[in-house]
């Protein structure tokens, strides 16, 4: 099983998901990101003071940039989301 990260744990958190096998099974392309970037359906979230930067190149990988959301888990942790809802 693979170490949840803060950041995992904290979208698991709003999403109301279970954390144990969260990171194996929604992390998306690791190592890509600054910070770790999960994919839920056609959705994507991270968490941080500041969204998420691609490492490799100026191009993106979305259309959208990326949009601040505070979390509804306990109302002060800063999320962001990109994707469709």
């Amino acid at each position: 099983m693979a170490r949840l990260s803060k950041a995992g744990e904290r979208v698991a958190c709003h999403l109301g998901m279970d954390g144990d096998s969260f990171e194996e099974d929604y992390r998306y392309q690791p190592g890509r990101w600054t910070k770790p970037v999960y994919a839920i359906g056609n959705r994507y979230w991270s968490a941080g003071a500041a969204p998420p930067k691609h490492v490799h190149g100026t191009l993106h990988d979305f259309d959208e940039p990326w949009r601040r959301v505070v979390s509804s888990y306990d109302g002060k942790t800063v999320l962001w989301t990109n994707g469709e809802d």
